[in-house]
């Protein structure tokens, strides 16, 4: 399904929704802000709210086992929009691996590769073919 899916949660968070409220009544007197601060805490008490779950039994059973486990790790991958499920010592063993390894310039190998093909591109047409010197990188 993606990363962008996100699973309906069992239920719906009451608490953040009055605590968003309260902010917003913040700039009304405090009298007719308690009366709708109260009126929306009696609706949404009052209110059944029945969801339709977006996973089926065995998609969410499956989500939860591989929360659950430790050994492996779900990640985003480079490119795309797809999750990747990787052993863990697999993972980090990679991300050591590229800290541990210094950066490479490429800048400087094409560098020294034109250098040497300039030179021996230079000393063929001349006569006879001297040492090849070294050139700094």
């Amino acid at each position: 399904k993606g990363l962008n899916f996100v699973p309906c949660p069992r239920a719906p968070p009451i608490l953040d929704i009055i605590a968003s409220f309260e902010h917003g009544l913040s700039s009304i007197e405090q009298n007719r802000a308690s009366e709708v601060k109260s009126a929306i805490i009696n609706l949404l008490l009052r209110h059944r709210f029945i969801q339709n779950p977006n996973l089926d039994h065995s998609d969410m059973t499956a989500l939860r086992n591989l929360k659950a486990e430790n050994e492996r790790m779900i990640t985003k991958a480079d490119k795309g929009n797809v999750a990747v499920v990787i052993d863990r010592s697999t993972y980090i063993e990679k991300m050591n691996n590229l800290w541990t390894t210094p950066p490479i310039a490429p800048c400087a190998l094409i560098l020294q590769i034109i250098h040497e093909k300039h030179y021996d591109l230079y000393f063929s047409t001349m006569q006879g073919n001297p040492k090849k010197k070294n050139f700094p990188d």
